[in-house]
C-alpha cells in the first residue's frame, strides 16, 4: 500500500519508522531517515546530482535496497520491482543516534549540575 500524506500533516521520521520500506528519490535526508530506521530503500537515481552515485552505493551496501529504473516509474510498472524489496529485513543501525548524543551534550553544557 502506497501512501503519501502531506508533509505538513505528519512528523516525517514517525512515518519512516512506521513503514516497511522506503520508495523515494535518493536524497541525503531521506537516506539518513531510512538508515536510522533500518529500512530497505527502493530509490530513483538522480544522475544529474553529484552525490547520487555515493547515495546509491550506500543504499545498496549499508541499507539493503535497490534501484527502480526511471522507465519503470514512468510506465507505472515499478510495483513489479518491489517483491525483492519486501523480502529484505530491517537493519537497525549499530551507531548511536547522533541527535540524541548532541542533545545530551547540549543539555550537559547548559545544565551541568542537573545531569549526572
Amino acid at each position: 500500500r502506497l501512501h503519501t500524506p502531506p508533509r505538513t500533516a505528519f512528523y516525517h521520521p514517525d512515518l519512516t519508522h512506521a513503514a516497511d520500506y522506503i520508495l523515494a528519490k535518493a536524497g541525503y535526508s531521506t537516506v539518513a531517515e531510512a538508515f536510522h530506521a533500518g529500512l530497505p530503500f527502493a530509490y530513483l537515481a538522480r544522475p544529474q546530482f553529484p552525490e547520487s552515485a555515493v547515495l546509491a552505493e550506500f543504499i545498496e551496501k549499508r541499507l539493503g535496497g535497490m534501484h527502480i529504473p526511471l522507465h519503470a516509474w514512468q510506465a507505472h510498472t515499478w510495483p513489479e520491482h518491489l517483491a525483492p524489496l519486501l523480502a529484505m529485513p530491517r537493519h537497525p543501525p549499530t551507531q548511536p543516534n547522533g541527535a540524541d548524543l548532541a542533545a545530551r551534550r547540549i543539555l550537559k553544557w547548559v545544565f551541568p549540575a542537573s545531569l549526572h
